[in-house]
């Protein structure tokens, strides 16, 4: 268990480093580099790394296809702070995608915290905003459609 978090701290820390899923070997290198990763560490870090760049559910979220933020602040206005781990725009279809990744099990508030942010995205005028959690070692996708709450409703998950 304190291996698996350790892995997900570190996993975490690289994903928050990547644009594309292009760039993966670069940014391994200069990770290891920095000393940061061992050489030794190398090939695991690419083998998990690759295996959520190239989740069918994943690919297009590391795509030159989509704008992205990671781990970018989000204020709201009782200046409580919010950071999802990715935040993809597709300018294409003016989407918004907040993904977070975590280790299992599932938790009521992994889907509670994407709930809160999403509600932010809506009342900054966002109408197709998706919330995606990925579990690393299940290599499971949990993607739901936000739907906002209404002023004194809870906000809650689109079936």
């Amino acid at each position: 268990q304190q291996q698996q978090r350790k892995w997900s701290r570190r996993l975490h820390y690289v994903l928050s480093r990547l644009t594309t899923a292009d760039e993966l070997e670069t940014v391994l290198n200069s990770l290891k580099n920095q000393g940061i990763i061992s050489r030794r560490e190398m090939p695991e870090f690419t083998e998990r790394l690759q295996t959520v760049l190239q989740h069918p559910q994943m690919q297009h979220y590391f795509s030159n296809e989509v704008v992205f933020e990671n781990e970018k602040e989000i204020l709201d206005v009782r200046a409580l702070r919010y950071k999802p781990d990715r935040i993809v725009f597709d300018p294409k279809s003016n989407a918004v995608t907040l993904i977070d990744f975590k280790l299992p099990p599932e938790k009521n508030e992994y889907i509670e915290n994407l709930n809160s942010y999403a509600q932010l995205f809506a009342e900054l005028m966002h109408s197709d905003i998706t919330c995606l959690l990925y579990y690393f070692e299940e290599e499971r996708v949990h993607k739901w459609k936000f739907v906002p709450a209404k002023a004194g409703e809870q906000i809650g998950l689109g079936i």
